[in-house]
């Protein structure tokens, strides 16, 4: 789901409650088939006893319902200004070899001669279509390399190399989150490991809200998901004046999430080989270094080992 924006700019999502009949559980006034709302949706999803989100068949449908939408949005500007790109796309589309591969028994095969094909003639248009800034859509990767290249043509080479990792089954906020009957300080961890795997939205609900935290309070730069936000003033943090991060969002083996991500930030890569050879400098840039960044084992693992 997407965070922010104004009501006017919420989507309605397509949803036709009908077909979800055990999530209502008698609830007949919320039974519709009229489009929801985005907070609608979003407040369901976070309900207290974490049926919604819970629910993978309603996650996926969501999910595919909110990429049409970006998709369609995306093409449809597209070929308003481009429309010989859509009589091209037409002419595809109706050409015989094209339905001769559509036809072939291979096609679901990505290796196969007819999949190859069909993947070559759609590709250029997906690529120019505007669905690359569609959020995870495979095109939105291949996009982000050019992306980061021209940042750092335009700003150097980055500073610093960052991940964010919470163990997200250590937040209170993602247990409760997840079943507001639960008392987090009673649970094992196990416990806790199973009810963040089974609610989804829970666990990224947690990590939005310690994204928000770490970049914006932290590294004091605005967080913009799934797009550039560029502002006129630079602010101080952590890691000194911050000029700009640009990361991925990943999930592990079990559905948890994490982020790796490059910043510009404090002394430059290119300041610290200028000031290399001079050992008075040298020497301010690693105390400077050192006040930002400090390897420790905590002490609760000093004393469980």
């Amino acid at each position: 789901m997407r965070r922010g924006g104004s009501e006017a700019e919420a989507d309605p999502f397509e949803w036709d409650t009908a077909g979800f009949p055990t999530l209502f559980l008698g609830d007949v006034d919320c039974v519709t088939s009229q489009p929801l709302d985005e907070k609608v949706v979003r407040r369901l999803l976070l309900f207290g006893d974490g049926r919604f989100g819970r629910c993978a068949r309603l996650l996926f449908y969501l999910y595919d319902m909110r990429q049409r939408h970006e998709l369609c949005r995306a093409s449809a500007a597209r070929f308003r200004t481009r429309p010989d790109e859509a009589g091209r796309f037409v002419e595809v589309l109706n050409s015989e070899r094209f339905k001769e591969a559509l036809g072939h028994p291979d096609r679901a095969d990505p290796e196969s001669r007819a999949s190859k094909y069909i993947a070559s003639r759609l590709l250029p248009f997906l690529a120019t279509s505007g669905c690359a800034n569609t959020a995870f859509n495979p095109l939105r990767r291949r996009a982000a390399k050019g992306e980061m290249l021209a940042e750092t043509g335009l700003r150097g080479v980055p500073s610093w190399f960052v991940t964010i990792s919470p163990a997200d089954f250590d937040f209170w906020v993602t247990i409760k989150l997840a079943d507001m009957s639960v008392e987090p300080i009673h649970l094992p961890i196990r416990k806790r490991m199973d009810l963040t795997k089974d609610n989804p939205v829970a666990a990224a609900e947690n990590f939005y809200i310690l994204m928000e935290a770490v970049i914006e309070g932290l590294i004091g730069l605005p967080l913009a998901l799934g797009h550039r936000e560029t502002r006129k003033t630079e602010a101080s943090g952590v890691f000194g004046r911050s000029h700009c991060l640009y990361g991925c969002i990943e999930c592990q083996g079990r559905g948890a999430l994490h982020m790796h991500a490059v910043l510009w930030a404090g002394m430059s890569p290119t300041l610290l080989e200028a000031i290399a050879s001079d050992p008075a400098l040298r020497k301010r840039a690693a105390e400077h270094l050192d006040s930002v960044v400090s390897t420790r084992v905590p002490a609760d693992e000093i004393d469980r080992g």
